[in-house]
C-alpha cells in the first residue's frame, strides 16, 4: 500500500511540474506579445490579457502555489501599473488577495464572465454563507462546457486526429475559488470539469484559511 501511495505522489508531482512548465511558456509567449506590440506603438509595453484569460491563468498559477507566475500575469493584466483603469472588480480582489498594497478599483465593474465568481465571493466574505457559495458553483459548473462554445478549443476532443489543442477540459476558475474560500468541495466531485486532483494537491502542499478568517 505503501508503494502505491509512494508512486501516486510521484505521478502527482510530474503532473505539477508538467503544468508549472506549460504555463510557464504560455505567459513567456504573452510577454514577447507586449513587448512587440508595445515595440509597434513606441512603447516599452501594453496590455494583452483580457480579463477571462488572466482569471484563468490566475487560478491555475495560484493552484499550482506559483507566486512567480501570478506576478506575471498581474503584469500582463495591468503593464505593472497598480493604478490601472477600467479593472474588473473580481481581478482586483485577487489582486489584492496577492498583494495587499493593491488598491481598491473597479467597484461595480465587470468585463469578464466573473459575475457568478464575484457572487461566490461576496457569499463567503461578506455574508458567511459557504453553502451559498457552493450552491453557486453547482450552477457554474452544471452549464461551464456550453458556455466556452466559442473558445477555439470547444469539441476539439472530436477531431483529436487533426487539432492538437484538446488536453481535457477544466474550470480552474472554480477551483481557486474552493481553495481559497476554504469550501468542501466533496459535493462538486461528480463535475468531469471541475479539477479536483489539483485542489487536493495544492491543500496537501499549502494549506490555507478561508481568506475571511484571520491568520
Amino acid at each position: 500500500m505503501k508503494q502505491v501511495y509512494y508512486f501516486w505522489n510521484i505521478q502527482q508531482e510530474l503532473l505539477i511540474s508538467k503544468l508549472n512548465e506549460n504555463l510557464e511558456r504560455i505567459i513567456q509567449a504573452y510577454y514577447k506579445r507586449a513587448y512587440a506590440i508595445g515595440e509597434f506603438h513606441n512603447m516599452e509595453f501594453v496590455e494583452v490579457l483580457n480579463p477571462d484569460k488572466t482569471i484563468l491563468f490566475y487560478s491555475l498559477a495560484l493552484l499550482l502555489d506559483n507566486k512567480k507566475l501570478i506576478s506575471d500575469v498581474i503584469k500582463l493584466t495591468t503593464k505593472g501599473e497598480k493604478n490601472a483603469i477600467n479593472q474588473d472588480e473580481f481581478l482586483n480582489l485577487l489582486f489584492q488577495w496577492f498583494d495587499s498594497d493593491y488598491p481598491v478599483l473597479g467597484k461595480g465593474t465587470f468585463f469578464a464572465s466573473s459575475y457568478i465568481y464575484i457572487d461566490v465571493w461576496i457569499s463567503v466574505v461578506e455574508k458567511n454563507d459557504k453553502n451559498h457559495a457552493i450552491e453557486l458553483l453547482h450552477e457554474k459548473l452544471g452549464s461551464w462546457y456550453k458556455s466556452q462554445k466559442y473558445e477555439f478549443w470547444y469539441n476539439s476532443h472530436l477531431d483529436m486526429e487533426n487539432r492538437t489543442s484538446y488536453v481535457g477540459y477544466w474550470c480552474f476558475e472554480a477551483a481557486m475559488l474552493v481553495y481559497l474560500l476554504d469550501l468542501d468541495d466533496s459535493s462538486l466531485h461528480k463535475y468531469v470539469y471541475y479539477p479536483k486532483d489539483i485542489v487536493t494537491w495544492i491543500r496537501s502542499v499549502k494549506p490555507i484559511k478561508a481568506v475571511f478568517e484571520s491568520e
